[in-house]
């Protein structure tokens, strides 16, 4: 399992935050990310990661790229 990192900067809050989920792969974790933004965030249909990226950025929300955590030797704890 690895950590899996995403920036995000939510427009009306007063500084970016770093999300993280655990997965397998790259695409596991789009998928645990997509199910994560659908809990915390309003935003219509989507069927790829890409469309929900395009669909956050319309409500002043900006995600960045994921990334694998161990590049920057993220630890969650």
């Amino acid at each position: 399992m690895n950590t899996y990192i995403c920036p995000v900067d939510d427009l009306s809050q007063d500084r970016p935050t770093i999300k993280y989920v655990i997965a397998n792969s790259l695409a596991e974790a789009e998928e645990k990310f997509e199910e994560l933004f659908r809990e915390d965030y309003d935003f219509g249909n989507v069927s790829s990661w890409r469309e929900l990226r395009e669909e956050l950025n319309k409500q002043d929300f900006s995600i960045g790229d994921i990334y694998n955590g161990d590049e920057f030797s993220f630890n969650p704890s």
